[in-house]
């Protein structure tokens, strides 16, 4: 089971690499800034931008290299004219992508976020509620 996990997440990597855009297409988002005034010399790693509500509140996920042997992730949101920045929370290590999913189908998107720090891999779903990022099903554990 365990080698069929870990299949599916190289899979799902290598897939997701092809389609992303490179992390100089993101310099120029009117969101980035933000996280710029707050890490300015902090390494991007990922990055992913979009309306993960579907009813206008763009936001900017960002995974960045927070310490040496640490990356951290933040989102900048913009609502309504108002911009709010997530506290940072652990993110994967490396080989890090990001899309963003509708898991029920109900319109919301949740972000899929995946890594792997040495031989540990995670695949996270994750939702966003009350200001925070929840990881549906804890898949995160080992890679950050």
């Amino acid at each position: 089971m365990k080698k069929l996990l870990t299949l599916l997440i190289l899979l799902f990597l290598s897939g997701c690499a092809a389609n992303r855009p490179s992390l100089e297409a993101y310099t120029d988002s009117p969101l980035m800034p933000y996280f710029r005034e707050l890490f300015p010399e902090h390494q991007l790693f990922a990055v992913l931008e979009g309306d993960y509500t579907n009813i206008g509140m763009d936001c900017l996920v960002v995974v960045f290299r927070y310490e040496p042997n640490y990356n951290r992730k933040v989102t900048v949101i913009y609502n309504q004219g108002e911009i709010t920045v997530t506290e940072p929370i652990p993110a994967p290590y490396e080989d890090v992508t990001m899309r963003w999913h509708s898991i029920n189908r109900d319109g919301d998107y949740d972000l899929v976020l995946s890594g792997r720090r040495g031989i540990h891999m995670g695949l996270g779903v994750l939702r966003f509620t009350d200001g925070v990022w929840h990881d549906l099903f804890g898949g995160l554990e080992d890679c950050c």
